[in-house]
C-alpha cells in the first residue's frame, strides 16, 4: 500500500493496480503555508540588508598588531596584501578602507557576504593571501543593523583569544554571538598541504631547499590546477620570467 501527496504518483500507481491513497491538504492549510512563506521571505530580504564588515588585522612579532614598516620588502608585501583585499572587496560589492596600523575593513551587506562564502570559504581565500604575501593576519567578521554595531563586532572578533593570533577567523553576528568559521573547535586556517615523501626525498638528495617547491606545490593543490606555465610561477613568486623558467627546469631535471 502506498501513501503519497503527489497526484502524478497517485495516478501512476493506480494504473499499475497498486493500492494507493493520496493525502490532499485543505485550501485553508495551503493558504496558511503560503502566507507563512511570504512573510518569511520578506523577513529574509530585510536580514540580507544588514551591514557586514570583514576586517583584516596584520599580526607582527609576538602576536602584536603589526607596526608601520619602512623596509622596502615589507612595504611591497603590504601593497600586495591590499591588492588581494581589493579583489575580495570587488567580489563583495563592497568598499575597502585602510584603518591604519595594519587594519583594513571591507564594508558590505550580509547578503553579499553570504553569497561569497557559499562559493568559497574565507579560509581558502586566507590561505591564498598567506601563500602570496607570507603575512600573518586575523580575520574578524561582524554584522549588525548599523555600521557602528558591525564595527564593534569586528573589534570583538579581533579581541577573541581562543585561537592563536595570526591564525583565526571569527564571526560575530548582530546579537553579539561569537563563532569560529570552523565550528566549535576553533580550528585555525593554515595550509595543511605538505610535500609528498617522494618530493622531500628528491629535494634532500639534490640539496635543494624546499621553500619554493613547497609554495608551488601548495598553490597548485589549493587551486586544483592540472597544468601550469612559468607565468603562474612568476605571478606567485613575484620574480622574473627568466628565474621562473630556471626553477621549472630544475624541478623537471629532478623528476618532480
Amino acid at each position: 500500500v502506498a501513501i503519497t501527496c503527489l497526484l502524478k504518483v497517485y495516478l501512476a500507481l493506480q494504473k499499475l493496480g497498486i493500492p494507493c491513497y493520496r493525502i490532499v491538504p485543505s485550501k485553508i492549510a495551503i493558504r496558511t503555508v503560503l502566507d507563512l512563506l511570504v512573510s518569511r521571505a520578506q523577513s529574509q530580504v530585510y536580514e540580507k540588508q544588514k551591514v557586514a564588515i570583514v576586517g583584516f588585522e596584520l599580526i607582527g612579532e609576538g602576536g602584536m598588531p603589526k607596526k608601520a614598516v619602512y623596509n622596502f620588502e615589507e612595504q611591497q608585501k603590504e601593497l600586495e596584501f591590499e591588492l588581494e583585499l581589493l579583489q575580495i572587496a570587488k567580489k563583495l560589492n563592497g568598499t575597502l578602507i585602510n584603518k591604519g596600523s595594519g587594519t583594513h575593513f571591507i564594508y558590505t551587506t550580509q547578503g553579499d557576504y553570504e553569497m561569497l562564502i557559499s562559493e568559497r570559504p574565507f579560509a581558502q581565500m586566507a590561505d591564498e593571501i598567506n601563500l602570496k604575501t607570507s603575512l600573518r593576519f586575523n580575520i574578524g567578521i561582524g554584522s549588525g543593523y548599523t555600521i557602528h554595531g558591525a564595527e564593534q563586532h569586528v573589534q570583538q572578533a579581533f579581541e577573541y583569544d581562543g585561537i592563536e593570533d595570526g591564525r583565526k577567523i571569527i564571526y560575530v553576528d548582530e546579537d553579539g554571538i561569537l563563532t569560529s568559521q570552523f565550528g566549535s573547535q576553533g580550528e585555525a586556517y593554515s595550509l595543511s598541504i605538505a610535500l609528498p615523501a617522494f618530493w622531500n626525498q628528491v629535494l634532500k638528495e639534490h640539496g635543494y631547499r624546499e621553500h619554493i617547491p613547497l609554495r608551488i606545490y601548495q598553490y597548485i593543490k589549493l587551486k586544483n590546477i592540472p597544468q601550469f606555465t612559468s607565468d603562474m610561477i612568476t605571478s606567485l613568486l613575484k620574480n622574473t620570467e627568466r628565474n621562473s623558467r630556471r626553477i621549472l627546469s630544475e624541478l623537471e631535471q629532478m623528476g618532480l
